[in-house]
């Protein structure tokens, strides 16, 4: 069964909703915190977690950010490399 929404967003000439959030305010985001988790950034943004986490994680694979596991989970920086052990 198909959800109808209520979402009133513009769309492009193929017909797709316009995203409510560009890739640059995620980059800013993860520019201003400097090593960000998805929670932190979604906070920053405005937007659900799981949004910031599909779209940091496509910004990575992208080569526009850097991402590295750790033992808590996934952190963002602008760098590659960005968690180094001593």
């Amino acid at each position: 069964m198909i959800q109808k929404t209520n979402d009133v967003r513009p769309r492009n000439d193929a017909g797709r909703l316009v995203p409510r959030y560009t890739d640059s305010d995620f980059i800013d985001a993860v520019r201003k915190l400097g090593i960000a988790g998805n929670t932190d950034v979604a906070q920053l943004v405005g937007c659900d977690t799981t949004t910031a986490k599909r779209r940091l994680f496509r910004l990575a694979e992208c080569g526009l950010i850097s991402k590295t596991r750790t033992s808590v989970g996934w952190v963002f920086t602008m760098g590659k490399h960005p968690v180094t052990k001593k």
